[in-house]
């Protein structure tokens, strides 16, 4: 009996994700064709996708995320990063499930397609800085943090994490210097992206 209604659980799981996967190409359609390889996150006239897709993909993936969930949450997240690679949440929770798994290096390849198709938005940049430096590749994470600052001076944040990273290279002086910028900009986004 616990083998079936764990079997049934299983089964009524995998209709759910198709059922949300149903709502988001209904989402997708009554919005228009996205271009290979998704939308741009950034984009005004995909503000509402973004919103469908957090509701029905993202908010779920949170959820089974938490509730160790980790093979369901993935799926609910990959939908979402096809549609809209660079989406900002959805690479920042690919990567908690990349971590939850034991596997923090399978994030790697959405946030490179992200910057291969959007590579002129400095979140981007800042985030998969961000992430490298979580990894431990300091030099590769300081190229995408200087990325970023090329991109948007005025995000606060890429200062901050290029201070931490420069800190632990050894340079107090450039470390010294990026904190002073994330202090300046602090709250800061910049314009958009």
């Amino acid at each position: 009996m616990v083998y079936r209604d764990h079997t049934v659980r299983n089964r009524l799981s995998i209709f759910i994700v198709l059922a949300s996967c149903l709502i988001g190409v209904s989402a997708v359609r009554a919005y228009g064709q996205l271009p290979a390889g998704g939308g741009d996150y950034f984009d005004p006239q995909r503000r509402q996708l973004l919103v469908q897709l957090k509701r029905y993909h993202l908010d779920a993936a949170v959820k089974d995320m938490n509730d160790r969930k980790l093979n369901i949450a993935q799926t609910e997240v990959d939908f979402v990063l096809h549609w809209v690679p660079n989406h900002v949440e959805g690479l920042l929770v690919n990567e908690a499930i990349a971590k939850a798994k034991g596997f923090p290096e399978q994030a790697m390849g959405r946030y490179v397609r992200a910057l291969e198709l959007y590579p002129n938005h400095a979140i981007t940049h800042a985030q998969f800085g961000a992430y490298l430096l979580d990894l431990g590749r300091v030099d590769a994470a300081i190229d995408s943090l200087n990325a970023a600052v090329r991109l948007d001076p005025t995000l606060g944040i890429a200062h901050s994490y290029l201070a931490t990273a420069y800190r632990r290279k050894g340079d107090p002086d450039r470390a010294a210097s990026e904190e002073a910028e994330a202090r300046k900009y602090a709250g800061r986004g910049g314009a958009g992206g």
